[in-house]
């Protein structure tokens, strides 16, 4: 190739391995930065997936015009630009930034995006409808998400008509949207993760019972939802924290703090329940606000001394077929541990398979009498497996299976 018919080679490969090119080399190549202007729009539309800023980026949010870090308005423009050239982007992540209403708008317009996720992300210039029209989001996570000017987080949710599944953190500023009587529901909503911690909830007094009230009508709102997870720290809940209404028909999969068991009875059709307590208080577990007849599995994390309280909620789960228990004690004796576990299973329930963990892997040497002990208090027990070992019963006989799946719990 003489140096008359020579082209630059930027143009002539293929775009992936073009874009590829950039990605290592930066702009730092001011050859390559201009052709990236000529070829940049074209690179663009092909885009599924796009991450913007860094996960695990902790941003200090103190108000309108004090973000940390913000967005400088030309990164902004830049940035809506090319998000406007994105139309086959399927799933978009922002982390850690500043967004105007005016982006959140350009956003809500792309046709394919499917799945959008706000993390530590400042919304500044807000107006009363952010969000217009349908989107046709069908996966949205709105992390630590801060509204400067009026919230339009619900807006946002609302006008996901195909949503299936939705995580966001709860924040006690949702009271002044249920104050001004908006009221929604979704029934497309297929799994519901709630991020709660101490600090956004009020101390006590009136301000915490309309926070209580606002968050069961918040969940109320999703009545298709099969899945509920709440992760983090949550109020003691009372009665008529959910009125007389029930809280979802709908919903079978449970993983969350004990004390919102106390809406087990609003939530009829459980069918799988996930403590993530360590140890379990016992004025928090009462068994006259526990309706768990339907449960199948329970997985539970408690200490030896929690055995009476789980017994309690064993009592009252007439149909639990599958019981997981590890145990969260320092102290890790397995005749212990596990004489623990045959107290908890004094009102035999029927069970028939039984896992038991500890922190500390379980020493090799264990006394088949828990076996012939476990059965006798679950006469439906066919499967036992303690730290990483595994029996089934055989014409009355435990048999140790080897070559355990990692999976097999699952």
């Amino acid at each position: 190739m003489d140096g008359q018919s020579a082209r630059p080679i930027a143009i002539t490969i293929p775009t992936e391995i073009w874009l590829r090119i950039c990605e290592l080399s930066g702009e730092r190549l001011t050859a390559l930065a201009e052709v990236w202007i000529k070829e940049g729009g074209r690179v663009l539309r092909l885009v599924k997936e796009l991450q913007v800023g860094e996960i695990g980026v902790h941003v200090a949010c103190r108000g309108i015009g004090q973000c940390v870090p913000p967005m400088h308005s030309n990164g902004m423009q830049t940035m809506q630009d090319n998000l406007a050239k994105m139309n086959n982007l399927t799933r978009l992540t922002i982390n850690a930034t500043t967004l105007t209403s005016e982006m959140m708008r350009e956003i809500a317009q792309m046709e394919n995006l499917r799945g959008l996720t706000l993390q530590q992300v400042c919304i500044i210039e807000t107006q009363d409808e952010s969000v217009k029209g349908v989107l046709l989001l069908a996966h949205l996570r709105l992390l630590d998400t801060r509204w400067h000017g009026p919230n339009n987080e619900n807006g946002l949710i609302r006008a996901c008509k195909d949503l299936q599944t939705l995580q966001f953190t709860w924040d006690r500023s949702r009271i002044r949207l249920v104050e001004r009587g908006e009221k929604w529901w979704n029934e497309s909503c297929q799994s519901v993760k709630v991020y709660s911690r101490r600090s956004s909830w009020s101390r006590a007094g009136r301000e915490l019972d309309a926070e209580r009230q606002t968050f069961v009508d918040v969940l109320r709102a999703f009545k298709g939802a099969r899945t509920l997870h709440i992760e983090g720290w949550v109020p003691v809940f009372k009665d008529g924290d959910a009125s007389n209404e029930r809280l979802s028909i709908a919903i079978t999969h449970f993983e969350g703090p004990v004390r919102f068991l106390k809406f087990s009875r609003r939530l009829p059709n459980l069918r799988i329940v996930k403590l993530s307590d360590h140890g379990l208080v016992r004025g928090e577990v009462n068994e006259l606000d526990l309706q768990l007849a339907k449960v199948k599995r329970l997985e539970v994390k408690v200490y030896a001394s929690d055995k009476e309280t789980l017994c309690v909620m064993l009592a009252v789960m007439k149909d639990l077929r599958e019981l997981k228990v590890k145990f969260c004690d320092d102290v890790n004796e397995p005749n212990e541990l596990l004489g623990s576990i045959a107290d908890m299973l004094d009102f035999n329930p029927p069970i028939e398979r039984l896992w038991v963990t500890a922190d500390d892997p379980f020493v090799d040497d264990i006394n088949h009498q828990h076996l012939r002990t476990f059965e006798a208090l679950c006469r439906e027990l066919k499967e036992i497996s303690i730290g990483d070992r595994r029996w089934k019963t055989k014409q009355g006989f435990w048999i140790e299976e080897m070559d355990i799946p990692s999976n097999r719990s699952n």
